[in-house]
């Protein structure tokens, strides 16, 4: 049964992904939540499972021509350079704090969405 679960929750986690919505976080709070996983172990099955979901929908992407390569290039230069920091300077915070970081981001994250959903919502309401 457990095998299922992760299935159906790596399942959610691409398909968020593949719309840009952040299946990363959503797999790591299942896998942290209902399956019991440590924060840093958590994140090396994150970033694992995103490999193939990464290379499949860039295919897909790439045949719809949604890819601007040269800011692709860019991004991916300073996402590696972040990523080398992080996992240097993660060794030095710990599991704990980096845990903490990760729900305080996606609070602030959620924050934020439903903040300006509510600006939406009011600006709609004044051009009534």
């Amino acid at each position: 049964m457990k095998e299922i679960f992760l299935i159906l929750s790596a399942a959610a986690a691409g398909f968020l992904a593949s719309m840009g919505l952040g299946g990363g976080a959503v797999l790591i709070i299942f896998l942290r939540s209902f399956f019991g996983f440590k924060q840093f172990k958590a994140q090396g099955i994150n970033l694992l499972f995103f490999v193939p979901i990464a290379l499949f929908t860039t295919i897909l992407n790439t045949i719809k021509k949604r890819i601007d390569f040269t800011a692709a290039l860019y991004i991916s230069s300073g996402g590696i350079l972040g990523a080398a920091a992080g996992v240097f300077l993660s060794s030095f915070i710990g599991a704990k704090w980096i845990s903490k970081f990760f729900g305080a981001g996606i609070i602030l994250y959620g924050a934020a969405e439903i903040i300006k959903e509510i600006k939406t919502i009011l600006a709609r309401r004044r051009k009534l």
